[in-house]
């Protein structure tokens, strides 16, 4: 009777230390790094990269976010290297704080970080902010070859160093030409829902994104790394009551200087049935080669459908 009783209260004394450690294991990131090359511990070369984090002004951090639980994270062979990197890095700087926010159970939790009513989380998304400033990536992304060979901290490092720039590269799109924009003003626009997909894919690579009139301004913005020309529905033109000024410069012209300058990148899409001579002999000028291409994909068609998505593309 006496060894029953015991061994009842060991096991009861068991479960509870298990609770415990587990509760406060989480609350303070206790875990141990057991792996025969540390593959869960930061280099050396990581700590030095990232440890000017601590010397970032203002009371702003550094915020690591997963969406889905800490249960999950770890059990995943995806996401666990990358957690408890991230948790390593709040253990080590004070300028770095981790949070787990499941984005089934809670759609709303990271709001803040959506930028159109188009834009989703996944489970396996992570998030790295830094005030108004936020990158969203899969946790695929920490991964090369087909998820064999872990990249986490050079990516990492990436990120952070991208959302704390002092300089944030923008993106433009192009505007006074009938383009498809994204219009914050009227998120919920027909216009704006078009082109919601490209603005949040710019957003989410630490970009911000803005319209320009080319006809307006002297030049293109220096911060300016994309020029977007989005589906124009009119040819460029020049300024008739501005011929005869020397210093005139044509909306051509300024994108002629801008790529001249190697400023930043301009990408095109068009509707390849429309013709714009000014704007289509600037391009030719600069090797653009427009033609169609056939998307279709056979395995993914829905059965009985007379469509297929696919990607065939010829790449000469």
């Amino acid at each position: 009777m006496v060894f029953t009783v015991i061994t009842a209260v060991s096991i009861i004394v068991l479960l509870t230390l298990n609770i415990l450690l587990s509760y406060f294991g989480g609350l303070n990131n206790f875990y141990i790094d057991l792996t025969e090359r540390g593959i869960y511990t930061l280099t050396d070369k990581m700590v030095d990269e990232c440890a000017f984090v601590d010397e970032l002004e203002g009371d702003k951090k550094v915020k690591i976010t997963f969406c889905t639980d800490p249960d999950y994270l770890t059990e995943a062979d995806l996401t666990r290297a990358t957690y408890f990197m991230a948790l390593d890095m709040q253990k080590r700087f004070d300028n770095v704080e981790v949070e787990a926010v499941n984005v089934v159970a809670n759609p709303t939790a990271l709001s803040r970080y959506k930028t159109t009513s188009l834009t989703t989380f996944e489970p396996k998304d992570i998030v790295v902010s830094y005030g108004d400033r936020y990158r969203i990536v899969s946790a695929e992304a920490f991964w090369l070859s087909d998820y064999t060979l872990y990249n986490g901290e050079y990516t990492l490092a990436t990120l952070i160093k991208s959302v704390t720039a002092i300089k944030q590269p923008a993106a433009y799109f192009i505007t006074g030409h009938g383009e498809t924009v994204f219009d914050s003003a009227a998120p919920e626009s027909e216009m704006s829902l078009k082109a919601a997909r490209l603005y949040d894919l710019l957003r989410a690579q630490g970009m911000r994104v803005a319209t320009l009139d080319l006809s307006t301004v002297d030049k293109v913005p220096e911060d300016c790394a994309v020029l977007v020309l989005n589906n124009p529905t009119s040819d460029f033109t020049l300024d008739s009551d501005k011929l005869n000024d020397m210093r005139y410069e044509s909306e051509i012209e300024k994108l002629d200087k801008y790529l001249i300058n190697d400023q930043g990148a301009l990408m095109v899409a068009r509707d390849y049935n429309r013709t714009f001579p000014n704007l289509d002999a600037f391009l030719k000028s600069w090797g653009f080669k427009f033609g169609t291409s056939v998307v279709s994909d056979a395995e993914g068609s829905t059965e009985g459908a007379d469509t297929e998505i696919i990607t065939v593309y010829n790449t000469d």
